[in-house]
């Protein structure tokens, strides 16, 4: 049985260009036996895309915006959560009136950044005082049931409250893969649910939530891909 290789991109699949060229030569080599490789990212698909094209990066799936969006290789949406537009405006509304915590507020939509308020799949607030950021998150996720707000470095998201397990299990289901038959790897906070749900494997420097919640620690994609293949 053909296996699913899910990898988050930053600090994980890329750690230099030179790892990742090591773990281009595997992916590839992983792909060739018949087994399928997806990357699953916070990136928006603009941000990653521009990357898989500089890098020249073999997959089959991508996984955008923490699990919002599904994409095949040919750009094709599997899969879309977006927020609706009563959800938007309210979160909108909400943050409009914390604007002096922000730089600036985004809408991003199925690419991008967009100009109206149709199919936006994340809002996303650059953030001027990170000590506040806590408690606007906490008011958000107790006022709104439907959408998530979480903090990443120094913006603060608004999404539907999907993550890159979530998105595996609507891929492997639309796809019919098993479970058993999917491994995945990360190193951030919000690589935990696929890592804890899954066959997951954690980078050497990962966040501690990761540890113990792993099948081990791997210092690269083409070390866990090896460990698959044996």
């Amino acid at each position: 049985m053909s296996k699913l290789l899910v990898s988050d991109y930053d600090d994980t699949l890329y750690t230099s260009s030179k790892s990742l060229y090591f773990n281009i030569l595997a992916i590839e080599k992983f792909r060739k036996n018949g087994n399928k490789f997806a990357i699953a990212t916070g990136r928006n698909f603009i941000s990653i895309d521009s990357l898989i094209r500089k890098y020249k990066i073999p997959y089959d799936y991508l996984i955008c915006n923490d699990g919002s969006i599904i994409f095949d290789n040919k750009h094709n949406i599997i899969s879309a959560h977006y927020l609706s537009n009563s959800e938007v405006n309210d979160a909108l509304f909400y943050l409009n009136n914390k604007n002096e915590f922000f730089y600036r507020i985004s809408l991003y939509n199925t690419l991008c950044e967009a100009l109206n308020k149709e199919k936006i799949l994340e809002i996303a607030g650059y953030i001027k005082f990170l000590k506040s950021v806590k408690t606007i998150v906490n008011e958000m996720n107790e006022y709104f049931s439907t959408i998530k707000a979480y903090k990443f470095e120094n913006y603060l998201f608004v999404k539907r409250p999907q993550n890159k397990s979530d998105a595996i299990k609507e891929l492997i289901e639309i796809k019919g893969i098993n479970k058993e038959d999917v491994y995945t790897i990360g190193n951030a906070q919000n690589d935990y649910e696929m890592v804890k749900d899954y066959n997951g494997y954690n980078m050497l420097i990962s966040s501690p939530k990761l540890y113990g919640n792993s099948k081990g620690t791997v210092t690269s994609v083409r070390q866990l891909i090896k460990k698959i293949d044996k």
